[in-house]
Parts: C-alpha cells; sequence; structure tokens
C-alpha cells in the first residue's frame, strides 16, 4: 500500500474517538489498531507476487524526506461501505457529512 499520512490536529482523532465509540454502542467491534489518519493511493492485489509491482517505488523515494503534497482544509467527508469481492472491493457511499457550517 502506498498513503499519505494526513495532520488533522486534535481534531481529527477526536472524530475518530466519538465514531469508535458510537459504533460500540451499537454493538459492532471496536477498533483495535491505533488511529493513524491518511490518505490511501495506491493498494495492490492479495496475490503474493503483486507487491513486486511496488518496489521501484521504494527506489524512487530513496533515502530523501518523504514528499510534502500540501494542505487542504476539508469542507465534508463521505461514510462508505466496503465490501471485499474478487477482484478489489466494492465501495457504496452511505452519508455525507459536512464538516463546516455553511
Amino acid at each position: 500500500m502506498f498513503w499519505v499520512g494526513v495532520d488533522g490536529g486534535t481534531a481529527l482523532p477526536q472524530l475518530a474517538a466519538a465514531i469508535d465509540e458510537q459504533v460500540g454502542k451499537l454493538g459492532l467491534p471496536r477498533e483495535e489498531r491505533a488511529y493513524n489518519p491518511h490518505l490511501t493511493l495506491a493498494r495492490t492485489g492479495s496475490n503474493p507476487g503483486s507487491h513486486d509491482q511496488l518496489r521501484p517505488l521504494s527506489s524512487l523515494l530513496g533515502s530523501e524526506a518523504p514528499p510534502h503534497f500540501g494542505t487542504m482544509t476539508a469542507q465534508e467527508f463521505f461514510l462508505y461501505q466496503s465490501k471485499p469481492q474478487k477482484g478489489g472491493s466494492k465501495y457504496t457511499k452511505l452519508e455525507r457529512f459536512a464538516l463546516v457550517k455553511s
């Protein structure tokens, strides 16, 4: 997987914790891993050999500092349902949430 980290200050982890708490109240399993905000840019398939396709990326980055992709302020986010299937997951948009008041 190729991803970039996201710095959302304290608000983003607080939002993730609040969502996790509400999900737990619904009886769904809570996330056990530490929260790590990021954007996934690329992902390989589940075939063991598919990881070979990303090896050239590490040689491009080398030992230099990670690239800076700029900044932005998110105005909204969407809740998606992910259903793993043969050939890749199917994503369905379930709900839109505004992050700033209109």
